[in-house]
């Protein structure tokens, strides 16, 4: 077995491949702002490194979308790592725990669009983050749980849209073995079935299951 870099810590390794980390970088990477701050260094960056962190999140993140590999965790911490050291941390570049509660499902997301939310009103966004953390990653199945939006079951498919402010669409699908929430699509209305996504995501789950034969 190879031997961690002194400079990675396994348990910090363990915590960054957590459904908890994953659906809150998610967060982050939409409000920097977001709660639990953990990163209490960030704001120690010159606006020019938080740009560059979060453009190199978001290409770790997209990479398991394009070249079918799992997310490399490792590569995380060692830019978290990397960073947290640009501001002078010395500690763990993680400030505390994750809430248990935000741990039942993963939320898969394209990072670029969570960040086209970015210039999106307000209230779009917080839309955004309350779904994310009240009802995708807790209880996907269950539209009824959503109040503050309409949520429907798209035409002859196991996709489900859900209404935001301002116009904007979230279409996701429920990958129930795995638990795993895809959102294969977020933004503006779709013109057409914007669906590219929606063939990729199938494509890997129906691999998963044959792989599981």
């Amino acid at each position: 077995m190879s031997r961690l870099p002194a400079s990675i810590d396994p348990q910090l390794l363990c915590t960054l491949g957590g459904t908890g980390f994953r659906n809150w970088l998610n967060r982050f990477l939409l409000d920097q702002q977001t709660e639990p701050v953990l990163f209490p260094w960030f704001q120690r960056l010159s606006p020019q490194e938080q740009e560059s962190l979060c453009a190199d999140l978001e290409l770790i993140l997209s990479e398991p979308d394009e070249t079918g590999e799992p997310l490399d965790v490792r590569e995380i911490g060692e830019i978290l790592t990397e960073y947290a050291g640009y501001a002078g941390w010395s500690g763990s570049p993680l400030a505390q725990s994750l809430p248990a509660e935000e741990t039942a499902f993963a939320i898969d997301v394209r990072p670029k669009e969570l960040r086209t939310l970015q210039s999106a009103a307000p209230g779009v966004r917080r839309a955004v983050e309350e779904i994310f953390t009240q009802f995708l990653a807790v209880s996907p199945n269950d539209p009824a749980r959503l109040r503050s939006c309409n949520v429907k079951k798209m035409a002859d498919r196991a996709i489900r849209q859900i209404d935001l402010p301002d116009d904007y669409r979230l279409r996701y699908f429920v990958d129930d073995p795995n638990r795993v929430v895809y959102v294969v699509y977020l933004g503006p209305h779709p013109q057409g079935q914007a669906d590219g996504r929606e063939r990729a995501v199938r494509a890997l789950i129906n691999r998963r299951r044959n792989e599981r034969l």
